[in-house]
């Protein structure tokens, strides 16, 4: 019956997409790959076709193009583009099997699965900004603030919670109350070694006043006759 049969095509069809979910898998890899080939080939034709555009400029219509100032603005710039396009081609690159197929490959269109990678990419396009801003006008600078600023952003939101709790300790370390010691008594273990070493000398002091009392009250007796002198 049709019923019978759609129930077989059914199954049929669920058996085979259970047996295709690794080959799914790979295919979307290779589509990965593909992809990352064509955007990295089109982010390496950006940073060499700016970078062109920088020494034409330089070289016609400034005239400084063998500067020092100039030459070290283009080191600067095209040395981060190149650590950077390294760095997102080696990410980018896929894994191979056993067999030679490509197992796995990130999409580097992706920001989820670029992860850390996605700063890198932003770089990038900070660099090429601040590149094409400054044939306009010094000014353009100010765009290459964003790459400190956001970093330092970053870190303290990474660092930030850590020191919040490492400043809290300690500001609760010192509100804990004094505990007054009395004279010659051992110190707390929770006491400092400044408090430990004050407590100590405090215990000295006051054994020292004791002995020198004792002695004034002994002698007060010798020469009021209460004690006989060989007792003093």
């Amino acid at each position: 019956s049709k019923a019978t049969v759609s129930v077989l095509n059914c199954g049929d069809q669920g058996s085979r997409g259970g047996r295709t979910a690794p080959q799914m898998a790979k295919q979307n890899a290779r589509a990965n790959a593909a992809k990352n080939k064509a955007r990295m080939l089109q982010f390496k034709q950006i940073s060499i076709g700016i970078n062109i555009a920088v020494v034409a400029y330089h070289f016609f219509v400034t005239g400084h193009l063998f500067s020092v100032s100039t030459i070290l603005t283009l080191l600067f710039f095209a040395g981060q583009e190149y650590v950077a396009l390294q760095m997102l081609d080696k990410h980018g690159k896929p894994t191979y099997g056993d067999a030679g197929h490509i197992d796995a490959c990130v999409d580097l269109t992706n920001p989820k699965e670029l992860g850390m990678y996605s700063y890198v990419q932003d770089l990038l396009w900070v660099c090429w900004a601040v590149q094409v801003l400054l044939m306009f006008s010094r000014w353009g600078w100010l765009v290459y603030v964003v790459v400190p600023s956001y970093g330092a952003y970053m870190a303290w939101d990474t660092i930030g919670p850590y020191a919040k709790k490492m400043m809290a300790a300690q500001q609760q370390g010192s509100m804990q109350p004094m505990v007054p010691q009395l004279p010659g008594s051992r110190p707390l273990p929770g006491q400092s070694r400044k408090d430990k070493r004050a407590a100590a000398r405090q215990a000295e002091k006051d054994e020292k006043n004791a002995e020198k009392a004792r002695e004034k009250a002994q002698t007060r007796a010798v020469k009021s006759g209460r004690l006989p002198r060989q007792a003093a």
